[in-house]
């Protein structure tokens, strides 16, 4: 895999996630990009984990992988929410501890045929937006952006755009060489 398409990639889904104000970011590598990923995320895991951030490899299909990028302490927050625990254990999550939950997730993407919507509290996701889309996904949405909201639609509408700025900064840092050691926060 090309280092450049990797970083150019990794910063362009996970921009809001690498600068610590998004819980967490999901992205596809394509099948024929994937060589060595496994070996990449053990050494960024070493790199990075300092910093709050893990890297997880997820669902392997014959087109992609899905590489998931979170931070450990925002997702734990993120856990403690009363809608959160509710909407994961009735799906069956154990809610033992952050990585049991990112495991149970990731068994979840392998063996269900529809995409386990729930993954939307482990991206940062307002849970009464996940709850709302899991329910009715055509009725109800208020706002279409970084996800569909049911909810705040103002609150939403500030976190896209600063979530866009975000993004769009960080492909500039990187245009201009800057490392991703210098990127995360």
């Amino acid at each position: 895999m090309n280092k450049n398409t990797f970083l150019k990639k990794m910063i362009m889904n996970c921009a809001p996630t690498l600068a610590g104000i998004k819980t967490g970011s999901l992205y596809a590598v394509e099948k024929e990009e994937s060589e060595g990923l496994q070996k990449k995320l053990i050494l960024l895991n070493r790199k990075f984990a300092s910093k709050g951030i893990r890297f997880v490899m997820f669902k392997r299909s014959s087109k992609r992988v899905l590489v998931y990028l979170y931070r450990p302490d925002m997702l734990r927050k993120d856990l403690s929410d009363p809608d959160t625990v509710s909407l994961l254990k009735s799906y069956g999550y154990s809610l033992k501890n952050v990585e049991t939950c990112v495991k149970e997730l990731a068994v979840r993407l392998d063996t269900h045929e529809s995409f386990p919507h729930e993954v939307g509290v482990f991206l940062g996701y307002p849970p009464k937006d996940v709850i709302g889309f899991i329910k009715n996904p055509h009725n109800g949405v208020r706002l279409s952006g970084c996800w569909k909201v049911y909810s705040d639609e103002e609150k939403a509408e500030k976190l896209f755009e600063k979530y866009r700025k975000c993004t769009e900064a960080y492909g500039n840092m990187l245009m201009m060489g800057r490392t991703l050691d210098r990127m995360v926060v």
